[in-house]
């Protein structure tokens, strides 16, 4: 099984949350800055140096949420994901696109939910935005 580990990365911008999505670097969906495990590295260090590379954010890992999504890649194997809710702290970059990552993107909600076309990714978003709303 194939193990990623990311972020759903907010800010807050005039009382509202706004998430940073990014779009795949072939152009086919748009999700979290999320990558593999290093060896040597803590789950939490691997979400902070994903979402650096990906989008320049530095982030600060926000406690009580995590995530598990499993799925199928389209040559059978079998994925897993587990997504963790952080903030951006500090300036917030404009990410250049690279061979992994075509365009960075800061949505309001609807706008990330309208972008993302996976259900569990958009139950990912739904329950991180309850939980950030609480």
């Amino acid at each position: 099984m194939d193990f990623s580990t990311g972020a759903i990365v907010c800010k807050m911008e005039g009382g509202q949350p706004r998430y940073l999505l990014v779009l795949s670097g072939d152009g086919g969906y748009w999700g979290f800055p999320k990558g593999h495990q290093e060896l040597g590295e803590t789950e939490e260090q691997t979400i902070a140096r994903e979402v650096h590379e990906e989008t320049g954010c530095t982030i600060s890992i926000v406690d009580g949420f995590r995530r598990d999504m499993r799925y199928t890649l389209p040559g059978g194997e079998e994925k897993m994901v587990a997504l963790r809710i952080a903030q951006c702290v500090g300036e917030v970059p404009v990410a250049l696109p690279n061979n992994e990552i075509a365009e960075a993107r800061w949505c309001s909600y609807d706008d990330a939910m309208r972008l993302m076309k996976f259900e569990d990714t958009k139950r990912a978003l739904e329950e991180a935005h309850a939980f950030i709303q609480t």
